[in-house]
């Protein structure tokens, strides 16, 4: 990997968690809406996931066509993403217990963010 900045800082970095893909769960949505799982999957599959997933979390649910859509009848992949959109990914030290965790720095307290041109790493 070629590192072309790096960051050393005391500080939370500047980076949130996006939803970048909806997967309609066909073993929840055919049996439970039969003939309109097709509207729901071609929704499902033609709408933006980060604007599924921020609706879902206010309301709960989705409404599609007078079906309510659950978390429950989706899986969603996240990324993690830096203040100027780019996709870092997350190392943390074996003691924090992130669900994000990626690899294991066993002797130290770092925690390190990355992608292919930058590296962040906070101590």
């Amino acid at each position: 990997m070629r590192v072309k900045e790096l960051t050393v800082t005391t500080d939370k970095p500047d980076v949130r968690e996006i939803v970048v893909e909806v997967t309609p769960r066909m073993d929840k949505i055919g049996p439970e809406f039969k003939g309109q799982a097709p509207v729901i999957v071609k929704y499902l599959q033609s709408s933006g996931p980060q604007e599924i997933a921020e609706n879902m979390e206010k309301d709960g649910f989705i409404d599609i066509e007078g079906s309510q859509i659950t978390a429950d009848h989706i899986s969603t992949t996240k990324e993690l993403v830096g203040r100027t959109g780019e996709k870092v990914e997350l190392i943390l030290d074996g003691r924090t217990g992130s669900s994000h965790r990626t690899g294991d720095l066993r002797n130290s307290n770092l925690k390190i963010y990355q992608n292919q041109t930058k590296c962040i790493i906070l101590r």
